[in-house]
């Protein structure tokens, strides 16, 4: 049996990219209301939210991340951050990408931009709560792929 016609529909896509841009528009620690022990890392969740604008200006894609940790026990917010990651996408199959463009951007370049802000915004946040109290408290790991599901549904939400 032969397999070929099955797999002729799958095309790849070539993209050049880069992470131009990283900017932190906001940081706060609160002290706890309460004590806790901060070497234990099952005490804090993180409130993860993220978003992807609609448009592309000068040939870049910005995911917005925001984090917020809590503890667990008492949903007390004593941690947060901001970030912008701008992507700046230089051509598609080898044709450049004009910055007036409107272009769709496959679902799987979405997912590595995302995987790619997660483990940038966890490195951030290492260095942003060293020696704070949260400095032991690392974000889980992540699947990109869920997130940039839900940020594509949101976005298809609000386009309606």
């Amino acid at each position: 049996m032969d397999n070929t016609d099955k797999f002729s529909a799958i095309t790849e896509t070539t993209i050049r990219f880069r992470l131009a841009e990283v900017n932190t528009y906001y940081f706060q620690q609160n002290p706890p209301l309460k004590p806790f022990d901060q070497n234990n890392p099952s005490l804090i969740d993180y409130n993860l939210n993220f978003a992807l604008p609609n448009k592309i200006e000068d040939n870049r894609v910005s995911i917005i991340c925001k984090i917020e940790a809590l503890i667990k026990e008492t949903l007390e917010r004593i941690g947060e951050i901001q970030t912008e990651f701008k992507f700046e996408i230089d051509s598609i199959n080898d044709k450049p990408i004009k910055s007036s463009e409107k272009i769709g951007i496959p679902q799987d370049i979405i997912t590595t931009f995302v995987s790619i802000t997660i483990s940038t915004m966890r490195g951030i946040m290492i260095e942003k709560f060293r020696g704070t109290l949260l400095q032991h408290q690392l974000l889980p790991v992540i699947n990109p792929t869920v997130i940039t599901q839900n940020l594509l549904a949101d976005n298809n939400q609000t386009n309606k």
